[in-house]
């Protein structure tokens, strides 16, 4: 039996998007519990199931208007076997109104709908709401065929089945400090890598997960520049110093709302 204990980071290539697309074209039962579904999830999926037999989904009480306009137009209470059938459906109507003018009309998204009703219709894939609403799981589970190299693999985390959990795109406090912080954004280093923001003096670095602290740090140290900062969130303070310390790198831990700071003295 293989021990696959893969983290996924932002990192280019390394999103949970691009492992389901070199993974589940040997998956043959595919289960997803998470607390979102939203249809540009399945928009960027929908190609990596045509192989799957079966696809099961429990999701928590939010879906997009998309995804909740084509279950309601399908009309089948057998494929979709919601406890308190017209109270989901209720709660559901509530929560996707919000989301129609975001939706963009994009050819790939028609495919996507098109495709999205035929895995329904067919039996390919079910969809099952919990209806208390208190479901934020986010788990991924792939099982393999009999004759396959073992019994599957299991995938969790804070990723949500949609687009941005799918590719771990920047949280709106990420965004906002990238914005605040001094320089060009995104300023190319060597390796094909680059920073979240430069001056000719000053690097910085802006991370909200502890797995991606350490190659955070990397390019700091890689920069080039004599100033180095890297943001976490406060509660992540400690383990960024810690990391810092570590590889050697002196510099100024910061939150990201840069209300509190630590300073990473140069060793003597």
């Amino acid at each position: 039996m293989q021990n696959d204990l893969t983290f996924f980071t932002n990192e280019p290539g390394s999103a949970l998007l691009d492992r389901f697309k070199r993974t589940l074209r040997d998956v043959k039962f595919f289960d997803i519990l998470v607390g979102y579904f939203r249809t540009s999830g399945f928009d960027k999926l929908h190609e990596s199931f045509a192989t799957i037999d079966k696809i099961r989904i429990l999701v928590g009480l939010n879906v997009d208007w998309k995804a909740f306009e084509i279950i309601d137009a399908c009309q089948s209470q057998s494929m979709l076997d919601f406890q308190s059938h017209k109270r989901t459906k209720e709660i559901f109507s509530e929560e996707v109104t919000a989301e129609i003018d975001r939706s963009p009309d994009r050819f790939e998204m028609e495919l996507g709908v098109r495709k999205f009703i035929e895995f329904l219709r067919s039996g390919k894939m079910e969809i099952k709401a919990y209806p208390s609403g208190n479901l934020h799981a986010k788990v991924y589970i792939s099982r393999f065929g009999e004759d396959d190299r073992d019994f599957g693999r299991v995938i969790t985390g804070s990723s949500n089945f949609s687009e941005a959990g799918l590719k771990m795109a920047e949280s709106q406090s990420h965004k906002q400090a990238k914005k605040k912080a001094p320089g060009e954004s995104e300023v190319k280093i060597p390796g094909k890598r680059r920073l979240d923001s430069a001056t000719s003096k000053t690097a910085t670095e802006i991370e909200r997960n502890v797995p991606n602290i350490p190659k955070a740090v990397e390019r700091l140290k890689d920069s080039g520049r004599p100033r180095k900062v890297l943001q976490v969130p406060q509660h992540l303070m400690t383990d960024a110093v810690k990391e810092m310390k570590k590889q050697g790198v002196p510099g100024t831990v910061k939150n990201l709302s840069s209300t509190k700071r630590r300073s990473i003295p140069k060793k003597s």
